[in-house]
């Protein structure tokens, strides 16, 4: 399967927030959460660093997908409808095309490229 056939949404938040199939795996395990989960707790959930997990639920916090409470435990709580949308659009097409997604995430350009790409596009003033 082509990672084109992913939705434009999908691929967008990907390319903005979703840097590893890590982040995938722990955004979508914090989003199945039947509560608020300690990173310790989810990592070991998932069998994954420690420290590589609060970074991701760090970063997954700062732009408004979970909420961090007093007891550093996270729960997933979208600040915006937008980005639970963008997140749902994910959830569902990894369930229904998860190579598609993996390849898109290993694929994906690094930032600098996509930036340096960005510039010469050609765009219609509006």
């Amino acid at each position: 399967m082509a990672t084109g056939d992913l939705p434009e949404q999908v691929r967008y938040f990907i390319r903005r927030h979703v840097e590893s199939v890590l982040d995938l795996d722990i955004l979508l395990a914090i989003r199945a959460a039947d509560g608020p989960r300690a990173a310790s707790e989810l990592a070991r959930e998932l069998r994954l660093n420690e420290t590589a997990s609060a970074a991701a639920l760090d970063k997954f916090a700062a732009i408004g997908l979970l909420e961090r409470d007093k007891d550093d435990c996270y729960v997933y709580r979208p600040r915006e409808r937008a980005l639970a949308a963008d997140a749902d659009a994910l959830a569902d097409a990894y369930a229904r095309r998860r190579v598609s997604v993996i390849r898109f995430i290993y694929k994906r350009p690094s930032e600098g490229v996509s930036a340096f790409a960005d510039a010469f596009r050609l765009r219609k003033d509006r």
